[in-house]
């Protein structure tokens, strides 16, 4: 979807969020190049609660410069 965003639509920036809970989403951003830019606090009512939230983004020049992207290539 990240390749989709950069290559096909042109997009600058993605970004993402998800629980700060969730350690495997916040691990998979992270793998696929995305930096964690802030934590907001009981940003998200779900289950009954409040929860923390982690944001997450990637530029496109960011993308590019990933040793495994090649500008014509679909992840």
């Amino acid at each position: 979807m990240v390749a989709l965003g950069f290559q096909e639509l042109k997009l600058h920036r993605i970004a993402a969020n998800c629980i700060a809970e969730n350690t495997g989403s916040a691990r998979a951003m992270e793998k696929i190049g995305m930096r964690r830019e802030g934590r907001l606090r009981e940003s998200e009512y779900f289950k009954g609660r409040w929860w923390d939230t982690l944001l997450y983004a990637i530029l496109d020049r960011e993308w590019a410069a990933l040793p495994d992207t090649a500008p014509s290539q679909l992840r």
